[in-house]
């Protein structure tokens, strides 16, 4: 065999190079030379015999690809180039996944990091990433619309139905194979939808033990860690692409032997004439087809480019994090069928009776479906299932989506609505300069240059509505019922939401933590506003309460329903003795005269729902056959403290009160006894002393003094009335006059009104005024 010196010995530099080039292409091409790829540019006939075809016979490659086709599957129509679309995107996985492999290392300790180094320092690593993700996207709808489309011409027929096997089975690994990508990012969707989607394993038939070590075996452990995520990057890059490869040959050689299936309308029934093409009816592969597919490649290649640089981005979520559960855990949107049909049915019943029934169906359907016809009007049962399947499919997936069946609290789901915890966010996609330090209320018209955040507030106001009902006749509200739970609290309904907030009342708060960093706080309440509150209670206020107590709680002016004023039947309530609790105690007088134990508001509100039938209060609270659900009595209860004033409560005075009256009301007292209280049952005597013992304790006034001393502090009342009222109320005397500290509580405990009986308070009044009895009191002039 001559050496390529010899032959540039006897045919020259020149000729020699380009007989030894051609070689190569002959080799290469297996047997096209370059005159034969030049005739095949200029669209020349072949040569006999025919070199064109020797690539088919005797290549590798074109081994697996038919060497003519029939003209009628050379258009558009029956096929849409989805076999040949579905094989360049495997190809296009395998190149942009190759790349992206040099710089990421399957380690949850680095994964995550890998990922942001590839889409911001690796050049182009933003770029590959998003075409291989938009890629494996396209690939999945490409593989499945295949099969719908071979399914609807009828080509899965005889004698192509190991070629459907094998297209469901690529299907299947296509499947499998983007969802075992879908954990690399060890991001947190990523990460929990595939936590998710592993648990089915649990359910599997048979002994615990057999889910419980298919999970494990799956995880890596018994929760995705280190060693799931190197399991899933192995099938991912390895064990996936090396089946799925073998059966794209396996499906190519069926196509060879069979031939691809011809309109349905070409056909005759039964009669299959695809393989056996005539001569004046082929179209070759080299060239035609052959130059088809690089055109529709570049196509595909610029729109996968295209999409990936203006329209699409592989976006990637908060670090993996197996403590925390995002809300609304989503899988793939081919997947997310499953997730519907879980929603329905247990575990058990989708993952290992359903889904693999469904699955043997399709692969066993052309082994027992009945008629060879192929044409549409001949498959009107078969047809009216495929667009029932499609509507299932279609109907699943929105069944897989967060609005159905699944919802959380509704101040949740407002605030994922605007700021979820993963994936996109309006509030987020606002610009930097429009999110101006200040607090911003949904509903309300922020300034004309900030018109995205003003969109986000329309939303931000829209799903308040969304989840929200009225109590205040609200018409953009929906009309909400009031409901007493299990446990006693009032809850709320519309008819159509599962947790309700009644007027919600929201805003959002944007702070500058620091230089070029803005903090945005969601913050809302599921009720409504205090002012809306005190308002509410004010009408309600009016139409049941200011008949008896006053417009303004003071009894003063009170009217029936007529519109006559009348006699005020109730006690004043615009009061320091309801209203000021005492700063030691927090008990307000009225609350300590009643032994109650609570606050303010619960008193109020108690007295509101149980009444005082015996002093003629009426019950008002429906859970004792009132009109008036707590929520209203809450809204009272508001309007009522709201009285409450700074100057009301920093200096009381004592309801007004006949004291005098009351205290000639007491039955006959025994000083004898009243000693005995005093000084033993009661104990005043630790902080007043004894009669005859003057000075015998500087806590509180002397006993001695009371009828003296007493007087001075306040005028206007005799001793009697000075003791009984000090007892009673202890903070009572605060005048003006009095000397400095002279008139404070001093620590004088509150809760002898509750303690002392009419009798005993006799006694002691008896004693500390040093008389045998209490009849009658001696006005004293004092200057």
């Amino acid at each position: 065999m001559a050496t390529f010196v010899d032959q540039v010995r006897e045919m020259g530099f020149k000729r020699a190079a380009l007989a030894k080039v051609d070689d190569v292409v002959e080799r290469v091409t297996t047997g096209l030379n370059v005159n034969d790829i030049r005739s095949m540019l200029r669209g020349d006939e072949p040569r006999r015999p025919n070199p064109r075809l020797r690539p088919h016979a005797d290549g590798f490659w074109l081994h697996i690809r038919p060497s003519f086709y029939h003209t009628e599957v050379t258009h558009i129509y029956p096929t849409f180039r989805l076999g040949w679309l579905s094989s360049f995107m495997f190809v296009w996985e395998t190149i942009t996944g190759i790349f992206l492999m040099i710089f990421y290392t399957p380690s949850p300790d680095i994964a995550y990091e890998d990922m942001w180094n590839i889409m911001s320092n690796v050049p182009l690593g933003q770029l590959m990433r998003d075409m291989h993700r938009l890629g494996a996207e396209v690939m999945v709808a490409v593989v499945a619309l295949h099969m719908l489309r071979t399914f609807i011409t009828g080509s899965y027929k005889k004698p192509r139905q190991f070629t459907w096997l094998t297209g469901m089975i690529l299907l299947v690994m296509t499947l499998v194979l983007s969802f075992s990508g879908y954990l690399l990012p060890w991001d947190q969707l990523a990460y929990w939808a595939v936590t998710v989607a592993v648990s089915a394993a649990e359910s599997s038939p048979g002994p615990a033990f057999v889910g419980k070590n298919i999970n494990l075996l799956l995880r890596g452990a018994p929760v995705i860690g280190a060693g799931g995520l190197l399991r899933f990057y192995l099938l991912h890059v390895l064990l996936l692409p090396l089946i799925t490869g073998i059966f794209i040959f396996v499906h190519y050689y069926k196509v060879v032997l069979y031939g691809i299936s011809l309109p349905p309308s070409r056909e005759a029934v039964g009669e299959d004439t695809a393989k056996r093409v005539p001569k004046d009816e082929r179209v070759y592969f080299l060239p035609d087809i052959f130059t088809s597919e690089m055109m529709w490649a570049a196509l595909t290649t610029l729109a996968l480019v295209g999409g990936s640089v203006f329209f699409f981005t592989a976006k990637i979520e908060s670090h993996a994090n197996p403590l925390i559960t995002p809300l609304h855990v989503v899988a793939p949107w081919y997947l997310s069928w499953s997730q519907g049909w879980l929603k329905l049915a247990s575990k058990e019943a989708i993952a290992f009776a359903f889904i693999p029934g469904l699955a043997v169906s399709f692969f066993i359907m052309p082994y027992v479906e009945v008629g060879r016809s192929r044409r549409y009007g001949d498959r009107r049962v078969g047809l009216s299932v495929a667009m029932l399947f499609i509507s299932l499919m279609w109907i699943s997936n929105w069944m897989g989506s967060p609005e159905y069946l699944v919802q959380s609290s509704a101040e949740q789901e407002v605030a994922q609505d605007i700021m979820p915890q993963e994936g996109h966010s309006d509030l987020l996609s606002v610009p930097y300069e429009e999110l101006t330090v200040g607090s911003y209320i949904p509903g309300f018209p922020i300034s004309d240059e900030q018109p995205h955040l003003q969109a986000v507030m329309d939303k931000f106001n829209d799903s308040l509505y969304a989840y929200g009902c009225t109590l205040t006749g609200n018409p953009a509200l929906r009309p909400c019922e009031s409901y007493t739970r299990a446990d006693g609290t009032t809850g709320y309904s519309n008819g159509q939401r599962n947790d309700i907030m009644p007027d919600p009342v929201a805003k959002l708060i944007i702070t500058q933590n620091q230089l070029n960093v803005r903090a945005l706080t969601l913050t809302f309440e599921a009720a409504a506003s205090e002012a809306h509150e005190i308002e509410k209670g004010g009408d309600l206020f009016h139409s049941n309460c200011a008949t008896c107590h006053g417009e303004k709680g003071d009894a003063t002016e009170c009217y029936d329903a007529t519109g006559t004023q009348i006699a005020c039947a109730g006690r004043v309530l615009a009061h320091a003795a309801l209203l000021c609790p005492d700063v030691l105690t927090g008990k307000s007088p009225r609350m300590t005269e009643m032994a109650w134990q609570g606050t303010l508001e619960g008193f109020i509100s108690s007295t509101l729902a149980a009444g005082r039938p015996q002093n003629g209060m009426p019950t008002w609270g429906a859970q004792f056959g009132g009109s008036l659900e707590k929520y209203q009595i809450d809204y009272i209860t508001s309007y009522v403290i709201n009285w409450r004033t700074p100057e009301m409560c920093a200096a009381p005075t004592p309801e007004p009160i006949d004291w005098p009256s009351s205290v000639a009301e007491l039955p006959t007292g025994n000083a004898t006894a009243g000693e005995q209280a005093f000084n033993l049952t009661y104990g005043c005597a630790a902080c007043h002393g004894k009669l005859g013992e003057p000075g015998s304790n500087a806590v509180g006034p002397w006993v001695g003094e009371f009828a003296v001393v007493g007087p001075d502090r306040i005028a206007g009342y005799s001793p009697a009335d000075y003791v009984y009222e000090s007892i009673l109320l202890p903070w009572a005397f605060t005048a003006p006059e009095c000397p400095a500290g002279a008139c404070a509580p001093q620590g004088m405990p509150n809760n002898f009104g509750a303690r002392l009986s009419l009798q005993d308070m006799a006694d002691i009044l008896a004693y500390t005024l040093n008389t045998t009895t209490f009849e009658s009191n001696v006005e004293i002039e004092y200057p």
